[in-house]
């Protein structure tokens, strides 16, 4: 089964903003803090984003591997490897 390579980056980095929001969020609760309401609300915008980014990503990777799985499937069933085929060409 093939594997693909998944890149942990926006994982990452939203986990650092949302360590940074827990924070400036219990500051804001404890302290009343103008500033920590601000972090916190700016943290929030800045996961919203990148949230949206990591799930064309994950939506990418899983059209990948179906992909993939749909080709070593039809390997499995028929025995010829999608490289043993030939080229078609599209310009038909």
């Amino acid at each position: 089964m093939p594997k693909l390579d998944r890149s942990e980056e926006f994982h990452d980095e939203i986990t650092r903003l949302f360590r940074l929001y827990f924070i400036a969020n219990q500051r804001w609760l404890k302290y009343g803090y103008k500033q920590s309401a601000i972090d916190a609300r700016s943290a929030l915008m800045q996961i919203s984003k990148l949230s949206y980014k990591r799930q064309k990503l994950i939506l990418s990777w899983r059209r990948e591997y179906d992909t993939e799985l749909r080709m070593y499937q039809e390997y499995l069933e028929t025995g010829i490897k999608p490289s043993d085929l030939p080229e078609q060409n599209e310009d038909k």
